[in-house]
């Protein structure tokens, strides 16, 4: 557990093999950009003393301004100093370099130089202002893990042997830990309350937990008096300052359920401890008695756990947290072998037995899964790939209380939703708990006991794009793999891509918007299904595609017949709805250059690839003028319209008014565009084919209807979206 790497910048230990996805998340980059913000500060900014206190702010910015453009200033209030920052060092040495008087006084002016000390005071320091003791927690070696798989040439029922060997600690060690731990906590916190009971919970009690793992506690204090979670916390940190034994201790006030994060010294175990989370405890007692199912699916769940550690989704911000990956797999049981819904095997219970107004109490009977019996480790770690591959979670929500996926829209009106929901439905009526949110998250999963709580929420599109992604480069490896080492491949292979294209065809891809109130004005009905739901998305695109060519880049068009291809084509637009972003590059006088298209070609082989068009529509375009040079010229102007297509149209009609837009006899761009709703998942497909095209024109189309699809298309949807709820 020794193979670490400690992150300058974040001071944080890191798992070498982990180390470029901790680069690359989003903390990390935060601080990096910090840095950078802080050095320029350093590099343009003049930090002042000395002047008179009858000075006018005015004059002594003015009069600094004679040396440079000022990005900004800060006088203080009582006048003892004064901040400014310029555009560029080189005024800074303008500055520095001579001896500068005002009425009388000579300035003292130095470089600015921004805390580095990390001493000032955050959400969750220390508060007495003294150094807290810091220890370095192990991590998991994952290169060492992956070497022993490497040369391995045993089945893959041994293979998995093999892995468990290689992760997994003994129970006795384990037991050990947990509770030296368990009972130091519990030393301390008997202090402040005497009647207090601690219940671990979590991985450690799943069995699904390795070296490492975090320790998840949930205390009960048994007190009358109640305290504010957040105020709750902050009082235990300030606490276990004192102690020795705890090092390390963050309070995390504002999260959705407070907690204390610390090191526990003589274990090294890094714990999170809460006040209010009775029902992880109950998730968790679920959690041990699906494995008694069938043992292999620890096995299982193992096997995902750890790919998704590698691949980056279960660590940083992406959000795929181990309990979500086990709902996740229970889900995958649910749909394919027969595990029985939530609902059905709930215990009837008083309201006094409830926890936070939810039933987590369920009946303990032994199951027998006839399905599972005969279907070996390795189909069933392939049947989790390919369905969540192929899962539609842009219309759908998991929910494993119900046993089966249900669409995101029935839950903005609590009549539509099926009667197995009334308990959560009762719940809103009365306003004892929030409804779940579904319109502002991409991925939906319901939590099993805790039916308003979307344990997804933390997921992105682009983190989810690129999970179904490697599942079908998971479901490639399990099903070509001619190498004894499955395991090894599962975890280190990636499937080659061409990156090569024709660039007279090319295609945006675009994802299901999640923007329900928007989408019931669209279906115009209550009769709602999965069909209904992609006609009215793919009538919406098609319209605003319509009104994009030709009200924004008059182009003439006619429909033509509907076509589709194999082919797909991923470009470089990234936003909330595609999977990449146009930029403008240094050099580039416009985004709408042909160098900021880059299109890649990806290739899914027939066993990965279940979609289907069913719904299809293509325009032949044409233009004899170039709009795209027009509106360079055209200086918009300052007052909006109600969303951003109406700007784009104002545009083209003020250049239509205000300029002689010349006509030639043949077109200067000829194209087809398509437009194609494709299934499983539901997704959006726009795709180009050039005719023919003068100069680079075609390609700049091609970036202008590429931001139009992605960035305005984001921004048009939630105006809309905006302006459909003020309505309500």
């Amino acid at each position: 557990m020794n193979n670490t790497t400690i992150c300058k910048l974040c001071k944080v230990p890191v798992c070498s093999n982990n180390f470029q996805i901790h680069v690359n998340g989003a903390k990390h980059q935060q601080l990096l950009n910090i840095a950078a913000k802080q050095e320029n500060r350093e590099m343009c900014g003049i930090f002042v003393t000395g002047f008179p206190e009858s000075v006018v702010e005015n004059e002594i910015v003015q009069f600094f301004a004679n040396f440079g453009y000022l990005k900004s200033h800060y006088l203080d209030k009582q006048k003892k100093f004064l901040i400014v920052e310029f555009d560029r060092p080189q005024s800074v040495e303008n500055v520095l370099k001579r001896n500068i008087f005002l009425e009388g006084r000579k300035l003292i002016i130095k470089r600015r130089k921004t805390r580095k000390d990390g001493k000032r005071k955050v959400q969750g320091a220390s508060p007495h202002g003294k150094e807290e003791m810091k220890v370095q927690v192990p991590v998991m070696d994952c290169d060492k893990i992956i070497a022993g798989l490497k040369n391995l040439t045993v089945d893959f029922e041994d293979q998995v042997i093999e892995f468990l060997s290689l992760i997994h600690i003994s129970a006795e060690d384990s037991q050990k830990k947990y509770g030296m731990l368990q009972n130091h906590l519990y030393q301390l916190l008997k202090r402040m309350f005497t009647q207090c009971k601690l219940y671990r919970f979590g991985s450690t009690t799943t069995g699904l937990n390795w070296d490492c793992s975090d320790v998840d506690i949930f205390c009960n204090t048994n007190d009358n008096q109640v305290i504010p979670q957040d105020q709750l916390v902050k009082k235990v940190r300030n606490f276990m300052y004192k102690d020795s034994k705890f090092a390390n201790v963050f309070a995390m006030p504002r999260a959705r359920i407070p907690i204390v994060r610390f090191v526990h010294v003589p274990t090294q175990l890094t714990c999170d401890l809460n006040f209010r989370n009775m029902l992880g405890v109950h998730n968790s007692e679920f959690i041990s008695y699906v494995w008694t199912t069938d043992p292999r699916l620890k096995s299982l769940m193992f096997i995902i756990k750890f790919w998704a550690k590698i691949n980056g989704y279960s660590s940083g911000n992406a959000k795929f947290s181990n309990y979500l990956l086990t709902v996740m797999m229970l889900f995958y049981l649910q749909q394919m072998h027969d595990f029985p819904p939530i609902y059905s095997m709930l215990k009837v219970v008083d309201s006094n037995e409830l926890v936070d107004n939810w039933n987590p109490h369920f009946k303990k009977n032994r199951l027998e899964l006839s399905k599972i019996r005969d279907v070996s480790l390795k189909d069933l770690l392939y049947g989790f790939y390919e369905f969540y591959a192929h899962f539609d979670f842009g219309l759908y929500v998991i929910s494993p209380y119900l046993g089966k996926p249900i669409l995101k829209i029935l839950f903005t009106n609590l009549k539509q939703l099926p009667v197995q929901l009334d308990f959560y439905k009762n719940n809103i009526r009365e306003k004892r708990t929030a409804p779940l949110p579904i319109d502002k998250f991409f991925c939906c999963v319901q939590d099993p006991f805790e039916l308003n709580n979307n344990i997804a929420k933390g997921i992105s599109l682009k983190i989810l794009q690129m999970f179904c992604t490697s599942c079908k480069t998971a479901m490639y490896v399990l099903t070509n793999n001619l190498k004894k080492n499955t395991l090894w491949c599962l975890f280190t292979e990636k499937l080659s891509s061409d990156n090569t294209c024709d660039p007279n065809n090319l295609e945006i891809i675009i994802s299901v918007p999640h923007q329900v109130n928007l989408l019931q004005r669209l279906l115009k009905s209550d009769n709602i299904d999965e069909s209904r739901i992609r006609k009215a998305w793919f009538d919406f695109l098609k319209s605003y595609l319509k009104r994009t060519l030709e009200e924004v880049l008059l182009l003439k068009t006619s429909v033509k017949d509907c076509c589709s291809g194999n082919e797909i084509l991923r470009v470089k637009f990234k936003d909330e709805f595609s999977e990449s972003k146009i930029s403008r590059k240094d050099g580039q006088n416009d985004v709408y250059d042909n160098e900021t298209i880059i299109p890649i070609k990806t290739e899914c082989s027939e066993q990965t690839s279940k979609c289907e068009v069913v719904s299809s529509v293509q325009f032949e375009c044409t233009s004899g003028f170039n709009v795209l040079d027009l509106r360079k010229k055209y200086k918009p102007s300052s007052e909006s319209s109600k969303n951003i297509l109406e700007d784009e149209i104002q545009i083209s009609t003020q250049l239509a008014k205000n300029f002689t837009i010349p006509q030639k006899e043949s077109s200067i761009v000829k194209f087809d565009i398509t437009l194609s709703c494709k299934s499983n998942p539901t997704e959006f497909l726009v795709k180009m084919h050039k005719i023919n095209s003068q100069s680079n024109y075609f390609e700049r189309l091609f970036g202008y209807i590429g931001k139009a699809l992605t960035g305005n298309l984001a921004r048009y949807v939630n105006e809309l979206e905006t302006s459909e709820i003020s309505q309500k």
